[in-house]
């Protein structure tokens, strides 16, 4: 069923609106759906309107003015949204004086709600301080807390040792230690050269279906120098972060994360485009990888379309893992080199130092392989 008004031909002199683009449907919390569209001509106002997938009425759900170009979708009891449904918005656009109404999307842009996570209730008969006595050291805790929600905006979580310390006799446990940690095995503490001294990083959850992405790290000299940056990812969730003073546990949060990164969401259909279009059925897993590398660099320029070092290393490692391998990323710059092992860090999303190399250490049959590639120049 189309939406009940309908548009008459229009008469001399009569302004019709046009057609609008909805050029994105975004989830933007944990029951909230935000549409953005371009702007139509002769619009002086614009109708959106929404349907559970399957449905075949719109319901319209508010009348924005024309300045507006986007609208947030909040769950209501007369416009609700509910977990694990799909639904499909449109917007038409309306001119109020010619009482006339443009075209719209038939078919409209769809975007699936996430099922709330089940919240874990956690018994506390009596209240935790702040200050926290562990070996003989006392941590100030207030900013690492027994819960805290992810969404859009990176979470930080940090300990304070209130005397002076070792930095890693600081250590961490995610996912009760079921997390990917994306960095060699054998310097899972990391000593950089530009302010943070101790880094891991770490994916929560399955390869394909990740919830977060995590970095611990030390920074001498900052207020808040041991930290723990949650970030969103694929999917919502819940799980534990502990950290422990020389193997001592301080204290558990539990970690809820309640939205989707689309970046790394659009990042992940990349990748899975690229292996689609490059794999056969009856290629090896090494001549997969090499299909890879000699896909990014025939279909891309380092020039015109970005894609360097840092978005090839990113796709043989989202490769190899899609193959079942172990692997990490590489940073080689002037003071590294593949031979000494120095270096070895997991730059969120590819990101690199500028004038500093990327590979990627894939490991097929107990043997370490260096793979690296980029667009070609053009």
């Amino acid at each position: 069923m189309l939406l009940t008004m309908s548009v008459s031909a229009q008469a001399a002199g009569v302004k019709t609106p046009g057609k609008v683009t909805v050029t994105r449907v975004r989830l933007t919390g944990s029951n909230n759906v935000t549409v953005y569209w371009k702007k139509a001509k002769n619009a002086t106002n614009y109708r959106i309107y929404y349907k559970q997938a399957g449905a075949k009425s719109w319901k319209g759900i508010a009348t924005v003015g024309a300045g507006r170009t986007s609208y947030t979708h909040n769950s209501s009891n007369k416009n609700p949204l509910i977990g694990g449904s799909k639904y499909v918005y449109t917007v038409r656009a309306y001119n109020r004086s010619s009482k006339k109404w443009g075209s719209y999307n038939k078919k409209g842009i769809a975007i699936n709600i996430p099922v709330a996570p089940t919240p874990t209730t956690v018994p506390t008969p009596t209240p935790l301080t702040d200050m926290v006595t562990a070996q003989g050291v006392t941590f100030d805790m207030k900013y690492f807390p027994k819960t805290v929600t992810v969404g859009d905006d990176m979470e930080c979580l940090c300990v304070i040792p209130k005397s002076t310390i070792n930095p890693t006799d600081i250590t961490y446990k995610i996912a009760d230690g079921t997390a990917q940690q994306l960095c060699s095995p054998e310097t899972p503490n990391l000593h950089l050269s530009y302010g943070t001294e101790y880094m891991s990083n770490y994916y929560v959850s399955d390869w394909k279906h990740m919830i977060a992405y995590i970095k611990t790290s030390y920074e001498p000299g900052m207020y808040l120098e041991h930290r723990v940056e949650i970030y969103n990812q694929l999917q919502t969730g819940t799980f534990p972060v502990s950290v422990y003073y020389k193997n001592t546990l301080l204290r558990t949060c539990q970690v809820s994360v309640i939205s989707i990164d689309e970046d790394a969401v659009k990042e992940r259909q990349w990748i899975n485009e690229i292996e689609q279009n490059a794999w056969t059925n009856d290629m090896s897993v090494m001549e997969k990888l090499k299909a890879i590398e000699q896909y990014i660099y025939d279909n891309y320029t380092y020039t015109t379309d970005g894609i360097m070092c840092n978005a090839g290393a990113e796709a043989l490692l989202f490769a190899a893992r899609d193959l079942g391998l172990t692997a990490r990323y590489r940073f080689v710059g002037p003071q590294y080199d593949y031979e000494k092992g120095f270096g070895d860090v997991y730059y969120h999303f590819g990101s690199a130092f500028c004038g500093g190399h990327v590979c990627t250490i894939i490991t097929i049959d107990g043997k370490e392989y260096i793979m690296e590639t980029q667009g070609h120049e053009g």
